[in-house]
């Protein structure tokens, strides 16, 4: 494999990292999102969503179990782990290429980390589906 080929692979690497560390905040962002928005709806059109603060709790609750999942998975990158070498120091790439953004994540990269875990989610249901 061509060394510049190695090189975007690392920095692509370091970036999906550093998004999937950052996934808890940018979703948290976008719940609060949606409160502000509910808290913008008249009286008589919340009353139309008579169940949404609840999906909004549940949704903060997915958050944290996919950010353990992240965090979990991303312990994986650990070089003292036995990472397999192409994961080997991803995480003290991303923390690296998080100070030259100023710890701002892509929207393409939040893209990614989103489909992530709609997958896994998507994952869990099925699992969950069979077990029944």
């Amino acid at each position: 494999m061509p060394a510049h080929q190695s090189d975007q692979g690392a920095i692509y690497s370091c970036r999906i990292t550093h998004a999937l560390s950052e996934y808890q905040a940018d979703a948290e962002w976008e719940v609060q999102r949606w409160e502000y928005n509910y808290s913008l709806l008249a009286p008589q059109h919340r009353a139309l969503l008579p169940g949404l603060l609840a999906k909004l709790a549940a949704a903060r609750q997915c958050i944290q179990v996919n950010q353990y999942f992240i965090t979990t998975m991303l312990m994986v990158f650990d070089e003292d782990l036995g990472a397999p070498p192409h994961l080997a120091g991803a995480s003290a790439a991303a923390a690296e290429y998080a100070a030259t953004t100023n710890g701002r994540v892509s929207p393409q990269d939040l893209d990614k980390v989103r489909s992530v875990a709609a997958r896994r989610a998507e994952g869990t249901v099925a699992l969950a589906e069979a077990h029944r």
